[in-house]
């Protein structure tokens, strides 16, 4: 997908630079670039694009943001499944649904509002007390294995009013026994 350009327009402002990047012909991630941000992968990735995402996630110890579709079936993109893995997590491919009002937009439970622990990432957005609104969210779990040199810190979290909804072509928001119970992290 295409970058959004209010979000690109909001990074602009906070003196960032954005530059379109396209892993099948770039020779590889530049080396300036601090990170890289996958939005809405739309097909898997092919052997090549994997090995220079992974060389600047991995090898060069850089930052990713992988901004996944809800609609798309995480079991179509084995190799951004086996990146996220290499870190301890995977996706859970529920629609986050928040039963406490005080965590989602008034009228609108997969609006969320999740809470914000005490890190280094959202200290800025803490001491601006800028809330991070999540409009359709999938849940985040640690992969079944990790590496023990892996420490993974939940930063957003859901209440444990919230639950999953695993049939995401229903259109119901009734919760059925199907589904998961939260909290869950985002």
């Amino acid at each position: 997908k295409a970058f959004p350009y209010e979000l690109r327009d909001q990074l602009r402002g906070e003196n960032y630079v954005i530059e379109d990047l396209n892993l099948l012909t770039a020779p590889k991630v530049p080396d300036n670039a601090d990170v890289i941000m996958v939005i809405g992968p739309r097909r898997d990735l092919l052997q090549q694009e994997e090995e220079k995402l992974r060389e600047f996630l991995v090898d060069r110890r850089r930052h990713g943001l992988f901004l996944m579709d809800l609609n798309a079936d995480v079991k179509t993109l084995p190799r951004f499944e086996a990146i996220l893995r290499t870190y301890g997590v995977a996706i859970d491919p529920v629609l986050v649904i928040e039963r406490d009002p005080s965590f989602h937009v008034p009228q609108v439970p997969i609006g969320l509002v999740p809470e914000m622990s005490y890190h280094a990432i959202t200290g800025s957005l803490r001491s601006s007390d800028l809330p991070v609104l999540f409009p359709r969210s999938q849940a985040i779990v640690e992969a079944d294995t990790k590496k023990r040199t892996i420490e993974i810190e939940s930063v957003l979290t859901t209440s444990e009013r919230a639950w999953g909804k695993v049939d995401l072509k229903s259109e119901s928001t009734e919760q059925t026994l199907a589904d998961k119970r939260g909290p869950f992290k985002l």
